[in-house]
């Protein structure tokens, strides 16, 4: 045990700081955007998955998982995928953004869910036809009120 070199046992020590919540010296060192690349960890694994549970899916599909398994995620406005530390990737479709090329661009990666420009003008166009629905529903029965 004392031949083991004590750098060693520091560099062990210091990751096992970062799950237990515990500050080391090296933490002003560190990287602040850890999070981010666990959420990409977790999200490569799960089209892996997906590689292997649906075979039958065409062969744009297969390039289409394999290429997000591999990591290759490019901006879906400038095509680049550099600048990792800022590239966020859409919670709903996987799709990647550098934060400095959305509409307006963002200075900082934004905690929590995060959805591509595509995926929320879906989301908001799907909450205004719901709320023309519920609408023209108020309108009839107002109609049918009004006649009796």
């Amino acid at each position: 045990d004392s031949s083991t070199p004590v750098s060693d046992d520091s560099e062990g020590s210091a990751d096992s700081s970062e799950g237990d919540g515990t500050a080391s010296s090296d933490d002003e060192f560190k990287p602040k955007t850890q999070k981010k690349s666990g959420k990409r960890q977790r999200r490569r694994k799960k089209h892996i998955d997906d590689v292997e549970d649906d075979e039958d899916s065409g062969d744009e599909d297969e390039e289409e998982v394999r290429r997000r398994a591999e990591g290759d995620f490019a901006c879906g406005s400038c095509k680049l995928s550099d600048n990792e530390d800022i590239l966020l990737l859409c919670d709903n479709c996987d799709d990647a953004w550098h934060t400095t090329c959305l509409k307006p661009p963002l200075w900082f990666v934004p905690g929590g869910k995060w959805y591509c420009p595509k995926c929320e003008h879906g989301m908001l166009i799907e909450c205004l036809t719901y709320v023309q629905e519920m609408l023209t529903i108020h309108q009839r029965k107002a109609a049918v009120e009004e006649k009796k």
